[in-house]
């Protein structure tokens, strides 16, 4: 799925939109915007759609560390590279019981804490010894988009929420413009739409991710 196919869809839908009776070159270069803008409200509502697997550096010698520069932010830390895998704690409790952690001596580490006020910071225990990486799932930061490229980890089964995001946009110029009822009330229905796109499909995935015998789905943490 590329921007250009979202805009595709957009001007099909308002085909006889006053915004849209501009010349090609400015019509495209707006819509182009508003889709790199949904798509950021996307990260923002549903991190969980631009999520990627990859293997990350670490720093040597201190527990705490820090994501990517392309980290949105951090979802799971599964295992050193070639190596054990880590187990997720809970920083404060593992204070409360082993107050010197982190002054051990490095080594490959075998737990991993989150930092509660930054979600693209994390602690290792122990610290890391020199040239140790990790294999981490992490939501990815949307670069600015070009009609032609493709639109990162996002399915294509998500392009008529993106194009209801789009479309919004547009009815939200025109409605400024004429301020009137009609038009307030359609650019209302594509923002419902597209709000309600992704909050049915993160249902969807909710009850697609229960294990047989599960009586609660699983919790918002455990989602991250």
């Amino acid at each position: 799925m590329t921007p250009n196919d979202v805009i595709d869809s957009a001007k099909r839908i308002l085909q006889d939109s006053k915004f849209l009776r501009t010349p090609d070159s400015y019509s495209a270069s707006t819509l182009l915007i508003f889709v790199n803008n949904t798509v950021k409200r996307m990260v923002m509502v549903r991190p969980d759609l631009f999520t990627t697997t990859d293997d990350i550096a670490t720093t040597p010698n201190t527990v705490l560390q820090t994501m990517p520069s392309d980290c949105f932010r951090l979802v799971d830390i599964f295992q050193v590279v070639d190596g054990n895998t880590l187990e997720e704690v809970d920083r404060d409790q593992f204070n409360r019981t082993n107050r010197d952690w982190a002054t051990e001596p490095a080594a490959s580490p075998v737990k991993f804490m989150r930092h509660a006020r930054s979600p693209n910071k994390y602690f290792l225990y122990p610290r890391p010894s020199s040239g140790i990486e990790l294999v981490a799932e992490y939501v990815k930061i949307q670069p600015i988009y070009t009609l032609n490229d493709t639109i990162l980890n996002l399915p294509d089964d998500y392009l008529p929420a993106l194009v209801d995001g789009v479309v919004y946009n547009i009815l939200s110029v025109e409605t400024d413009e004429n301020s009137s009822q009609v038009g307030m009330a359609r650019a209302k229905m594509f923002l419902d739409g597209f709000n309600q796109a992704l909050g049915i499909s993160l249902q969807a995935r909710v009850l697609s991710d229960i294990e047989d015998g599960a009586v609660t789905p699983p919790s918002t943490e455990a989602r991250r």
